[in-house]
């Protein structure tokens, strides 16, 4: 009668670098809550400045039917996406139809928006690959500043 033996080997992960991931999943997730902050602020200050209008069939929207969708997308450039420029105001007919038929969509902006399309490209032409927490925590207090100028209610 043989004795079978499973050999096992455990395998550790360095301390320090275990530690490292931590540090930068905890940093993630605070630049994310204060950029979600930054996003809800600007997309208010949209609807403030295009006084819940579509602006694409210029009908008054309330409701679900008060979309926002932004120009550049959020996952094409972070920083643009709490720019209250990059956010328009879009009834829920013209949003889908953004998305859907996204080539027609970009030349009714730039032809109905121009001087807003040139300013997010240059903008976006200028990434600076390393945003973090900072750059956010200071947009946040820019957007909270315009929101109390604007007089718009915080719900």
């Amino acid at each position: 009668m043989s004795k079978e033996y499973v050999k096992t080997t455990r395998v550790k992960e360095p301390k320090a670098k275990v530690e490292k991931q931590e540090k930068k999943k905890i940093k993630t997730v605070t630049m994310t809550k204060v950029r979600k902050k930054c996003v809800l602020l600007a997309k208010k200050i949209a609807k403030h400045r295009d006084k819940n209008r579509c602006q694409r069939c210029w009908k008054y929207t309330t409701g679900h039917d008060c979309q926002w969708s932004h120009v550049i997308a959020e996952s094409r450039d972070k920083r643009l996406s709490c720019d209250p420029r990059n956010i328009k105001v879009l009834c829920y007919k013209c949003h889908a139809r953004w998305h859907e038929c996204p080539t027609e969509s970009w030349d009714w902006y730039a032809k109905a928006f121009p001087e807003n399309l040139n300013y997010l490209n240059e903008l976006h032409r200028n990434i600076d690959k390393s945003i973090g927490v900072e750059y956010f925590q200071n947009e946040l207090i820019v957007l909270q500043n315009t929101i109390e100028k604007l007089g718009i209610a915080l719900k």
